[in-house]
């Protein structure tokens, strides 16, 4: 619902989303709305990974910190 409103706040507008790849009903959300993929972002830790639902991170809140 949240991506649907935003398509219809800006029609005609292009609007990016990006994904966690590894959740698959983001996966399935960008695929239903036919969209074209623009560019990938690696997913970096140090140390042990977080413990995260990654099922429910629907989107990357920073790219760069630090």
């Amino acid at each position: 619902m949240l991506y649907k409103s935003c398509l219809n706040a800006v029609i005609g507008e292009p609007v990016y989303i990006d994904i966690h790849m590894v959740n698959q009903s983001a996966v399935e959300l960008i695929k239903r709305h036919k969209t074209k993929f623009v560019f990938e972002c690696a997913r970096m830790y140090y140390g042990k990974i977080p413990e995260v639902d990654i099922d429910k991170a629907f989107g990357i809140t920073t790219f760069e910190l630090g």
